[in-house]
């Protein structure tokens, strides 16, 4: 399943399902879903596709559903109204993780399985011939819309902007073969290494990226998670360098599959459900030769999703943010959706 939030609502989330139903929530209410979109076209699909990820735009009225190769925009406003569909010509994988919606968002960037940068229209849903201008925070034009531009080794698992006022797009493979680009298209190429390795030789989870939190403009501060439960944080350098500041575990044994930079810190969430908020920015504040070896960043908060919701074999997949605020929705395998508050207090 997917969640998204939005980050001009505190209370508003939508969740899609499996099947490819998409729910809308509202945490005030007492009946928090309060309605599912589940159309016949909406839950079209071929039999080797899977729902993979979805958009909120509640300042719109819109929800943005990636399933397989295809882009679905749906009017959230009427539960059979399909605005458009576009048909790509490989898996549309994810859409850019801190791309700045609101109402006058007129297209949005999403990447699909060869790492190509696409524009999507939200009036037709069909590829634009530019990008939006709040991509790289100048005008950029594509010779192909439908090809847009870049390429990955590898399926990607990392796409953000990074730096301001012009911002850098930021994309990141599984292979930890990525690329930055600018405003002209052009690739710089780079390779995250693995800064952590087993000494005992036993291996139970490649080292392989699996998810990536960016944070706010301006800062080119972006963490990376990894299959072996290892979090990375790399900075940006003017340059085009990509700087290892810190590798650290975010779990003992279980891969992560969600990042986020919380008010608490950066927030890791394994498949086995343990969320943990560590104190990455103090850490990294410390003076290295004050710092006893070894040492790591402090937890601020932990809560594990597994014990509050019984779900005792759930796979953890998905979470978002509500807002600006420390709660944060997670949903899992058996499709268990919870609300949770990150709280140092």
């Amino acid at each position: 399943m997917s969640v998204s939030g939005t980050a001009t609502s505190n209370v508003a989330f939508a969740a899609l399902s499996e099947k490819g139903f998409i729910s809308l929530w509202d945490t005030r209410l007492k009946n928090k879903c309060y309605t599912t979109i589940s159309s016949q076209r909406l839950t079209e699909r071929r039999a080797e596709e899977d729902s993979s990820e979805l958009l909120y735009l509640p300042e719109q009225h819109r929800a943005v559903r990636l399933w397989g190769s295809a882009l679905h925009v749906v009017d959230t406003r009427k539960t059979m109204d399909v605005l458009s569909t576009y048909h790509h010509t490989a898996e549309l994988t994810s859409f850019m993780a801190n791309f700045p919606c609101s109402a006058a968002t007129t297209a949005l960037p999403v990447i699909d399985e060869s790492g190509a940068v696409l524009s999507i229209g939200l009036s037709d849903g069909a590829p634009c011939a530019a990008m939006p201008t709040e991509l790289f925070g100048v005008p950029m034009a594509v010779a192909d819309a439908r090809r847009g531009f870049g390429a990955l080794s590898n399926l990607c698992c990392g796409f953000g902007a990074v730096g301001g006022p012009q911002r850098t797009v930021f994309t990141l493979a599984m292979d930890a073969q990525g690329a930055l680009y600018g405003p002209d298209g052009a690739a710089r190429p780079f390779t995250l290494e693995e800064e952590m390795s087993a000494t005992n030789g036993m291996v139970v989870n490649p080292a392989l990226p699996t998810c990536c939190a960016f944070q706010r403009a301006p800062s080119s501060r972006v963490a990376v998670g990894r299959a072996n439960g290892v979090y990375d944080v790399v900075d940006v350098e003017a340059d085009g360098a990509v700087v290892t500041q810190l590798s650290a575990p975010g779990h003992a044994v279980n891969g992560l599959c969600h990042l986020s930079w919380s008010p608490a810190g950066l927030l890791t969430v394994s498949l086995c459900g343990e969320l943990t908020a560590w104190d990455v920015e103090g850490f990294l504040a410390e003076d290295e030769d004050e710092q006893e070896a070894g040492a790591l960043p402090a937890v601020k908060a932990a809560l594990s999703h597994r014990g509050v919701t019984g779900s005792a074999h759930a796979v953890m997949n998905c979470g978002t943010q509500l807002g600006d605020t420390s709660r944060y929705i997670l949903g899992d395998s058996n499709g268990v959706v919870a609300l949770c508050t990150v709280d140092t207090a």
